[in-house]
């Protein structure tokens, strides 16, 4: 079961900065005393990110962190007409959805072959492994996997104004590699009953 950890955290420094305080968030500006406020989505509760920073112009408060069992659930069906296969995923992690479906669909050899990558990682053979795929990315570490939306990332060809921003929710996902794992596997499972 994922955890989710919502970060207050508020940056006080001499300067306007820019910094990623995780492997988990994107690129974050901050002026004095701002706060900041984080979702991640991760399976422990690993809170790297003050090693990030160079101490002696950086101090980092934690103003408070709230924790909630995240549990990913997902539905699996069969559309009886087309014969395709449909995956759907709870709120957060509906873009896993749209991988299960557009990328893997009912394809057993490639199934099998994230599989193996996942093994591979967790038997330490492997640090990390990447599908690119037509339209979404998976990309698999010890602790998490992510699955993104190809577009993801790209720099925008004009300014939004300042109370405006593009929402990224539905094209990017996190969870435990083992909660991935489990619903690969239950995946795995409906497609041979299903064929």
């Amino acid at each position: 079961m994922a955890t989710r950890f919502i970060l207050r955290l508020r940056l006080s420094t001499e300067h306007h900065c820019a910094f990623k305080p995780s492997p988990w968030l994107k690129r974050v500006e901050l002026r004095l005393n701002e706060q900041i406020f984080c979702t991640i989505g991760i399976k422990s509760a690993v809170l790297r990110g003050a090693s990030n920073f160079a101490k002696d112009r950086l101090k980092l408060a934690l103003v408070g962190l709230e924790q909630r069992d995240n549990k990913m659930e997902y539905e699996f069906r069969r559309n009886s007409l087309t014969g395709t296969f449909l995956a759907s995923f709870s709120m957060d992690h509906e873009v896993l959805g749209q991988w299960f479906t557009e990328e893997l669909g009912p394809e057993l050899a490639k199934i099998q072959q994230v599989l193996n990558m996942i093994k591979e990682i967790q038997t330490d053979k492997r640090g990390a492994w990447r599908l690119v795929g037509n339209d979404f990315t998976l990309e698999l570490e010890r602790e998490q996997a992510r699955v993104f939306a190809n577009t993801l990332g790209f720099e925008q060809e004009y300014e939004l104004e300042e109370a405006m921003s593009l929402y990224d929710a539905e094209s990017e996902a996190y969870c435990g590699l083992e909660d991935f794992e489990q619903a690969l596997l239950s995946w795995q499972t409906f497609i041979v009953k299903g064929l």
